[in-house]
Formats: C-alpha cells, sequence, structure tokens
C-alpha cells in the first residue's frame, strides 16, 4: 500500500515538431493532454509541462462567463466553455466575466468518454 507521494502535477513530455514555449499552452491530440510548458525545447528533446494543477491568467473564449468549477476544453489556442464533441480538460478554477480574455483553470488529464 502506498503511504506517500511526490507528483506535483508535472511530467516530461518530448517537443513536437516545431518545438514547444516556456508558459505557452498546448493540446497534444494524440494523446488528448493539454499542458503548460515549463520551459522552452526544441523538436524532438524532453521538457518539463505541467498537466495537472491550477493555471493562471490563461487564454479564454470571450462571450460566456464561467463558473467556478464549470468544465472547459481546449481549441483554437483557448480555454471554452463550449466542450459538446470536445475533451475536457480543464475546470474554471474561479467565476470570469464574459469579456474577459484570461482565465484561471485548473488543468486535468482527460479520463474516460467526454464531452458527449
Amino acid at each position: 500500500m502506498a503511504t506517500s507521494h511526490d507528483y506535483d502535477g508535472t511530467m516530461t513530455r518530448v517537443a513536437p515538431n516545431g518545438g514547444v514555449t516556456a508558459g505557452t499552452v498546448y493540446n497534444d491530440s494524440t494523446d488528448k493532454v493539454t499542458y503548460l510548458c515549463m520551459v522552452t525545447a526544441v523538436s524532438g528533446a524532453n521538457f518539463t509541462a505541467k498537466v495537472e494543477g491550477r493555471v493562471n491568467a490563461v487564454a479564454a473564449s470571450t462571450g460566456a462567463a464561467w463558473t467556478a468549477g464549470q468544465p472547459l476544453a481546449f481549441a483554437s489556442s483557448v480555454f471554452t466553455h463550449v466542450i459538446t464533441g470536445a475533451v475536457i480538460v480543464a475546470h474554471a478554477a474561479a467565476a470570469r466575466a464574459a469579456t474577459a480574455t484570461t482565465g484561471d483553470v485548473i488543468l486535468q488529464l482527460p479520463t474516460g468518454n467526454q464531452g458527449a
């Protein structure tokens, strides 16, 4: 039986073609993982990414307010409340006004059948 763990919401990933830039959110369509790059890395290099936990002031779609805990998807480089047919990759960490261009999210690894 496990008695402790040291997982901090980060993992090592391999940079896709074109590389990755620190501070940028990406979505890997192969494994459906949305992550925040912690470092800049060239294509094929290992890098550290935050895949779970709170991330503040990420790009968000405008036009609808978020409520804390609302499920979110990531599409066209922004987080959105529109999840029909999409994979839920985060939840709103706090309420957000419809006119805001950023929001705070809690990233999560995808699980099971989502976004039906």
